[in-house]
């Protein structure tokens, strides 16, 4: 009967040492999975929606056309030059004997496009200075975690 008993009580602290380490990895991945900062920031615009502005960025966009350019030849029997200038296209026919040459050029053109886009942005606020009692939580888990290990420090020691 003796050793019976003495089987039974290692089995039982086999299972207590078992559930205290569950217990110890349960606490230790819940400590672990916390909130992700996007989480306590939703939070807090959720509290207080005034820490958030729109702001408008202006975004200049510029393009620049290339300058186009075509020259052309006719054959004729006269003398003349005609030349065709309307805002940034200039065209310029010369006449020499039977030789047309028509010359024409588009001038380069800088186009500037200015987009506002809005943008959120977060207002920064210096935090205040802590108080001692903001820390007690934190110090009730630490001493939990150091006591649930010292009971199974002592459990295993049996």
């Amino acid at each position: 009967m003796v050793l019976k008993s003495s089987v039974n009580i290692k089995k039982k602290q086999a299972m207590v040492s078992k559930f205290a380490l569950k217990i110890c990895l349960t606490v230790f991945f819940c400590l672990l999975a916390s909130c992700s900062p996007e989480w306590h920031l939703k939070r807090a615009i959720r509290k207080n929606p005034m820490i958030v502005k729109t702001d408008t960025l202006k975004v200049r966009d510029t393009f620049y056309t290339p300058a186009v350019y075509v020259t052309d030849t006719f054959v004729t029997k006269q003398y003349d030059t005609i030349e065709i200038i309307k805002d940034k296209l200039q065209i310029k026919i010369l006449k020499s004997n039977d030789t047309i040459r028509v010359t024409g050029a588009c001038k380069s053109d800088t186009i500037v496009r200015t987009v506002s886009v809005p943008v959120e942005r977060v207002v920064y606020k210096e935090a205040k200075k802590s108080k001692p009692f903001e820390y007690l939580s934190s110090a009730v888990w630490g001493f939990a975690a150091v006591l649930l290990l010292v009971i199974i420090y002592r459990s295993e020691r049996r």
